[in-house]
């Protein structure tokens, strides 16, 4: 009987992975060339605005372990680095190659400062599996 009930299972999941309708794989994050000005700017000045929060400055070469508003989730984001997207768009739509520039910047200080910290990072969020996923669809198309 188990072996029937197992049959039925099987034969449902390959039906559904079967019918479902393909997905597109452009999932990369889009952002506006008004959002790409106004991110790409304000990094320019070292001035970060994550999610919802308000924005901080911070020192142009980074530590990683900046928690400006005691706060685990800006943390989480500044690890993502949403705004090397926004950068690297910001080029693109300008020209102006201090934008890339900027984000080459961010990207290499960011690998130099935590490539050897596998087991012991400046913050906790550096190599967390959900921030390095959408960190790299963020440097994608760096």
């Amino acid at each position: 009987r188990q072996t029937g009930d197992l049959a039925t299972a099987r034969k449902a999941l390959f039906e559904h992975f079967r019918v479902r309708p393909a997905r597109d794989v452009r999932t990369l994050p889009t952002i506006s060339p008004a959002e790409a000005a106004e991110v790409g700017d304000q990094v320019l000045a070292s001035t970060f605005r994550l999610l919802e929060f308000p924005q901080v400055k911070l020192p142009e070469d980074l530590s990683w372990d900046e928690d400006p508003l005691k706060d685990r989730t800006w943390q989480w984001a500044l690890h993502r680095m949403p705004f090397v997207a926004a950068l690297t768009e910001q080029y693109t739509s300008s020209g102006e190659p201090r934008y890339l520039g900027r984000a080459e910047g961010l990207i290499r200080d960011w690998v130099n400062d935590n490539h050897r910290y596998f087991h012991q990072p400046p913050s906790r969020f550096a190599w967390h599996d959900h921030v390095t996923a959408l960190r790299v669809r963020d440097w994608l198309p760096f």
